[in-house]
């Protein structure tokens, strides 16, 4: 009978104590990762705008506070949610105003797009002629080698082309 009574109150220990104790810590932890995902997200609704402001960084210390972030911690997401912004800010300099294409992967369309180039700066040329085009390219801010040689490249293959006809 004592056996029996031991094994009864084994079992029912486990189920009072030991299961809910395993759940309690599972739906603890889902807790903890929601709170440490939403505060990346405030990290990185912070540095929306390119730079954190008092009124953020004091939100921000507040909440890394409650969540009971090391200082290794907070600095590694803030390290992370920084590198986040400024890759999504680089990509959206690569993208600006033009179709992003995979050159290795569509070398057809790469060579299509080179050819458009190339035909809108012929007639830019034509239009306005090399000398004013040199010349203004010149007095840019920014003058760029490579500019001027597919420019002279483009005229001289105009020239060619014209002394043939």
């Amino acid at each position: 009978m004592g056996r029996a009574l031991t094994v009864v109150l084994a079992l029912v220990g486990i189920g009072i104590f030991a299961i809910p104790a395993g759940l309690l810590a599972s739906a603890f932890t889902d807790q903890l990762r929601i709170d440490r995902e939403s505060f990346r997200h405030l990290l990185e609704k912070a540095y929306a705008d390119g730079a954190i402001n008092l009124k953020e960084k004091e939100e921000i210390v507040a909440e890394a506070e409650r969540l009971h972030l090391s200082d290794q911690e907070f600095n590694r997401l803030l390290a992370e949610a920084k590198a986040e912004f400024d890759k999504s800010m680089t990509e959206q300099e690569l993208s600006f105003g033009q179709l992003m294409l995979d050159a290795n992967a569509h070398p057809e369309f790469a060579a299509e797009q080179f050819r458009i180039l190339v035909a809108q700066q012929s007639l830019l040329l034509k239009a306005t002629g090399v000398r004013l085009m040199q010349d203004k390219l010149a007095k840019s801010d920014n003058p760029d080698e490579l500019t001027h040689r597919v420019m002279q490249t483009i005229a001289d293959y105009q020239t060619s082309r014209s002394a043939g006809d």
